[in-house]
């Protein structure tokens, strides 16, 4: 059974460990710059701080209805309107086949065929699904945990031994990377999956469209939403220098579980919860998306071509 991105089971060739070598020393170069940074006793970012985000619980919960319901609707509507047969019909045939636990994505890119098939998923992995999703996560659900967590520290007094932030750091990356969990099942036909990515990719577009002008309308600014143009430039560098540090991790992780757990067991949420919470410090840290979703489209980059290659 092909094993999910990264991680396909084959002798390396030399290049292959000239590559790892390269990127473990940029790895610890990268820890032995923030060991440095914390024995210095200096921030590895700048903290900078914001005013309250306007939004409450009830955006929240509109904006992940909003989220869920239109990729759904798209891709229902669509299956609907064509010659598809329905899906639950699809998955009582498919009852007998044997459970495939590669991603969709890989599925996809493996069995597709021409060139808009591979730039349908291409696209939705790398710039969509990071944009959608660290809205969604870091800027939205984050961000009005953290007015919640500091209207607590204010009435009880045991939350102050908390670091300011690591609640809503920690309980939206474990939101994250639940909602990655997944089993192996029995492999949808390319034209479903098809189907799937594009009503994802325009879904979530429209989403993240409507869910900004719905918190306008609630007094955020484009700060609240963590949009500062002027940063672009440092906001690639902090993503891409976290990406250097935490990748490598991540991926051993990754690595380490599949040579441990049943081949029907996806252990992809466990190593996604280190990424996660890389994310959700440098959003905390800068106020900005930009940092984050950088580190997620990059991310989403190596996956994909690494399991191309």
């Amino acid at each position: 059974m092909e094993q999910p991105p990264l991680l396909a089971a084959q002798d390396p060739s030399q290049w292959e460990v000239a590559v790892g070598l390269l990127i473990l020393a940029a790895c610890s170069a990268a820890w032995s710059w923030i060991l440095l940074r914390r024995y210095q006793r200096r921030p590895l970012l700048p903290y900078v701080g914001r005013r309250q985000v306007p939004w409450r619980g009830i955006d929240v919960l509109i904006v992940f209805v909003i989220f869920n319901a239109l990729p759904a609707l798209l891709w229902f509507g669509y299956v609907e309107l064509t010659d598809f047969e329905p899906l639950p019909r699809q998955a009582a045939e498919a009852g007998n086949a044997e459970p495939d636990a590669r991603h969709p994505l890989s599925r996809l890119l493996a069995d597709g065929d021409g060139p808009w098939v591979f730039f349908l998923g291409v696209s939705v992995a790398i710039i969509v699904a990071p944009l959608a999703e660290e809205f969604l996560y870091r800027i939205v659900l984050q961000g009005w945990i953290e007015a919640v967590e500091t209207r607590c520290r204010r009435q009880w007094r045991w939350l102050r031994c908390l670091s300011r932030g690591s609640i809503a750091v920690t309980t939206s990356s474990l939101l994250f990377a639940g909602m990655h969990i997944r089993i192996a099942a029995p492999a949808r036909r390319v034209e479903v999956l098809v189907q799937q990515f594009a009503a994802v990719g325009v879904g979530e577009l429209l989403a993240l469209a409507i869910c900004i002008w719905l918190l306008r309308q609630r007094g955020a600014t484009m700060a609240d939403l963590g949009i500062v143009p002027k940063e672009a430039l440092g906001d690639i560098g902090r993503g891409l220098f976290t990406l250097v540090a935490v990748a490598p991790i991540v991926i051993f992780v990754q690595v380490l579980l599949l040579a441990v757990l049943p081949e029907h067991i996806v252990p992809d949420p466990i190593p996604l919860v280190i990424l996660a919470l890389a994310l959700g410090f440098l959003c905390y840290r800068t106020r900005r998306v930009a940092p984050a979703i950088v580190l997620h489209m990059a991310f989403n980059s190596v996956a994909v071509f690494g399991s191309l290659l």
